[in-house]
Parts: C-alpha cells; structure tokens; sequence
C-alpha cells in the first residue's frame, strides 16, 4: 500500500511541477484513495491534500479546492494544533 501511494503522489507531483495539472489531479486522486487507508494523523494524508488542492487550484477546479482546504484545515487543527504553522 505504500509503494502505491508513494508511486501516485510522486507522478503527480512530478505532473504538477511539469504542469499538466489534469494528469496531476487525476494520479493525485490516485493517491489519495491510497493515503485514505493511513489514517487521519498520518502525515501522507494531509501531504496528499496538499499537493491535490494545488493541481485543483492550478487546474481551475476551484469547487474542489476549497473541500480539500476545508478538510486539510481539519486535520492540521486535530493533529498539530490551531497554534501550528500549518494550521495558520
């Protein structure tokens, strides 16, 4: 489960950087089925989220941008804290 996830994310965010922000969304969508199994306190969760709100952002999905902002909110509050960086 992990080299499956690490595969996906890594395609992806290679796609993003190359931007072809469709091939990125989808490998990243990819990955986040994958990374749902980890758990919510597991760190390939949230970065999975992070990079999947840019390829949204950047591919003008901007509907599913905000529910993944939201839902990455949630879990930087519930697991390091409103006081955190990555919270802010």
């Amino acid at each position: 489960m992990d080299q499956e996830w690490r595969k996906q994310f890594d395609a992806g965010s290679d796609a993003l950087k190359e931007g072809n922000f469709k091939a990125a969304e989808e490998l990243l969508y990819t990955a986040l089925a994958s990374a749902e199994r980890f758990g919510e306190k597991d760190p390939r969760l949230a970065n999975t989220l992070e990079q999947l709100v840019e390829a949204n952002w950047y591919g003008g999905q901007f509907g599913q941008v905000e529910a993944h902002a939201r839902r990455l909110l949630l879990l930087y509050q519930n697991t390091v804290g409103p006081d955190h960086f990555k919270t802010a």
